[in-house]
């Protein structure tokens, strides 16, 4: 199961809506089912600038195309927020399960918080204290930027019927 938090760093908790109801997804993350969560702070760092964009564009495919399009309209928008390019959120959780390698991870605890009257549905990472919880996820802590790139743009060709 791959879920995709918000930044752990602007916050103790995670600021992702799981309150209705976050009792289910706590239970998923009770269940033993493999986790992963990729968060904002790892999908702000896989990003297509509008290079990259022009390569895709330069597959020649209908897909290729239809993806540039797509990813050029966040450029400007994450800009403002200081992320050099427009950040694949939805493909960095498809390739973290196709591919890995590419990221780094944590194997710790994550928890949702149920009861909080500020806090309800905002899930909690455990990754470095001394509390001995049974890690029930991956936490996926970085990227690397320029192989994810590459990868995409391969994935790309190949639906597009030019790859290997």
């Amino acid at each position: 199961m791959l879920y995709t938090p918000s930044e752990p760093e602007e916050a103790p908790a995670e600021p992702e809506l799981l309150s209705e109801p976050p009792e289910a997804a706590e239970l998923v993350l009770r269940s033993g089912v493999r986790i992963a969560m990729c968060g904002l702070d790892v999908t702000h760092k896989a990003y297509f600038t509008r290079e990259d964009i022009r390569r895709l564009e330069a597959l020649g495919t209908p897909q290729a195309e239809f993806a540039a399009a797509v990813i050029e309209s966040g450029v400007d928008i994450h800009r403002r927020y200081g992320v050099e390019g427009s950040p694949m959120h939805d493909p960095c959780a498809l390739l973290y399960a196709l591919r890995p390698d590419l990221f780094t991870q944590v194997h710790c605890w994550a928890g949702v918080e149920c009861k909080g009257r500020l806090t309800r549905g905002r899930t909690v990472i455990d990754a470095y204290s001394d509390a001995k919880r049974t890690p029930n996820c991956h936490w996926v802590t970085g990227v690397d930027r320029a192989a994810f790139v590459e990868e995409t743009i391969r994935l790309l060709a190949r639906y597009g019927g030019q790859g290997d």
